[in-house]
């Protein structure tokens, strides 16, 4: 059976499992770094939002042997255990009620054009900042709705508006936080032992002191949910104040993935050539291809407020292809 096949056979038995008072829709959802998958909802009467069930993981295991009853009772199951969606579409529709629940992303720009088309975004670089509503965050769950070209025409506003409001929002939503990696390894050994990771603790810009000299100078910028958390060094004025309280006055910049930065200062051991291996081999080895940002190192100065994307194929000068500039306001379109 193949996949579409499969798709419609389980949309019908669902439709007729659940009943006249509930609708089975089968969409393509475009995924990121991901062809487009075909994701079903279960809509009961009056509902027209609802938790989205992907289907591919569920045709993987049909295909591994698993009968169809009992991937139509994992679908079932998987509907009931989804977290209720906490805002009805009228409020979704509502710009006033969803605007301080704006946030932003960064996700590869080359890796996602098709999904691009469809969102509002910015460009960055290689990177491309696209945006989405925080529904829920606690110690629990992070849950997110992105927003789409149509959800602009709904509401009336401007993708400059989209942008000055998740640059507001996030610091108070998402607080940054930056922790240097060997106290994060710590408590990620800690969390192995029964304790979980708070990413408030040895935060630098929260006050805390720095870590010893003997430690390395390498830190992971996020958010407090480790959650989407790359987007943290656009925040207003962060880098620049990272570098600040570390005394440094440049440094790399390396995508670890889509949910965390890390910063190391130009006069580390490593070299760019190195730092770009090393970049490209984790991303291939130790990130889900979903989380994956990009391969690339940047470069950070201080005194000039300019993010650099690198190319370790020229000397220093040469490398500085194309930049933006990161300042009070956050990052904003500089070069050509």
């Amino acid at each position: 059976m193949e996949y579409l096949e499969f798709a419609k056979h389980v949309q019908t038995e669902l439709g007729t499992l659940m009943g006249a008072d509930v609708r089975v829709e089968i969409h393509s959802v475009m995924k990121m770094n991901h062809d487009p998958d075909l994701g079903l909802c279960i809509l009961p009467k009056g509902e027209e939002v609802a938790p989205i069930v992907y289907l591919q993981p569920h045709f993987m295991r049909y295909l591994s042997g698993r009968g169809m009853v009992d991937v139509l009772s994992d679908i079932v199951r998987q509907y009931h255990e989804a977290e209720p969606p906490r805002y009805p579409l009228e409020a979704l529709q509502d710009w006033h009620r969803m605007r301080g629940r704006i946030c932003a992303r960064l996700i590869s720009a080359e890796r996602n054009e098709d999904y691009l088309e469809g969102v509002p975004h910015r460009r960055f670089l290689d990177l491309a900042l696209v945006y989405y509503i925080l529904m829920e965050e606690n110690d629990d769950r992070v849950s997110i709705a992105n927003i789409t070209r149509e959800c602009l025409s709904q509401w009336g506003v401007t993708e400059k508006e989209l942008y000055d409001m998740s640059l507001y929002n996030m610091p108070q939503l998402m607080p940054v936080s930056a922790v240097n990696l060997q106290d994060l390894l710590e408590q990620m050994l800690l969390r192995g032992e029964g304790n979980s990771v708070d990413l408030r603790v040895g935060n630098i810009l929260s006050g805390e002191k720095i870590t010893d000299e003997d430690s390395a100078p390498i830190y992971v910028v996020t958010n407090t949910a480790h959650y989407l958390g790359a987007i943290a060094i656009f925040y207003p004025d962060v880098l620049n104040s990272l570098l600040a309280r570390l005394d440094w006055s440049e440094c790399y910049v390396l995508p670890a993935s889509i949910h965390e930065m890390i910063i190391c200062p130009d006069y580390s051991h490593m070299g760019l050539e190195q730092l770009s291996c090393m970049v490209k081999e984790v991303n291939e080895t130790a990130v889900d291809e979903t989380d994956r940002l990009t391969d690339s190192v940047y470069y950070y100065s201080r005194e000039s407020g300019d993010l650099q994307l690198m190319n370790s194929c020229s000397p220093r000068k040469e490398k500085q292809i194309f930049g933006i500039r990161i300042g009070s306001d956050g990052g904003r379109y500089h070069g050509n």
